[in-house]
């Protein structure tokens, strides 16, 4: 049996990065509407690459 053992920083480290996600994200749910959130990730995620593929 192999022990996976983890330093406390390393976890410190995770905590922190997904608390300043779910912070980002909470506070652009409250700032922004669905709509404008659904275009901005539609254009992140679609527009964007095809954009890039083009140059």
């Amino acid at each position: 049996m192999v022990l996976w053992t983890v330093d406390s920083s390393e976890i410190q480290k995770l905590c922190l990065l997904v608390g300043l996600i779910s912070s980002t994200l909470g506070y652009l749910m409250g700032k922004y509407s669905q709509s404008q959130i659904i275009s901005f990730l539609n254009w992140l995620l679609v527009d964007l690459p095809t954009k890039e593929a083009k140059h």
